[in-house]
């Protein structure tokens, strides 16, 4: 994340466990970078809470609704 909105989106999405925490662009090397990717590509936790949340979301169609159920 490096500007506005990215910061709340990457702490939501490492909070709900559906992928790692961002790395501030300013603090962005290929080694931070290989990891985050590793843990993306091969956490089980994530896969799984993805597709739970991914179920729910077929069903809403209100966009309130929706935005509460993603995170929640």
């Amino acid at each position: 994340p490096h500007i506005l909105d990215q910061f709340y989106w990457s702490k939501t999405i490492s909070d709900l466990q559906l992928g790692p925490k961002g790395i501030p662009i300013k603090k962005l090397g290929e080694k931070e970078f290989e990891d985050k990717m590793l843990d993306l590509m091969n956490n089980q936790i994530y896969k799984n809470n993805a597709t739970v949340i991914s179920e729910k979301m077929k069903t809403e169609n209100d966009i309130d609704k929706l935005y509460n159920l993603i995170i929640s």
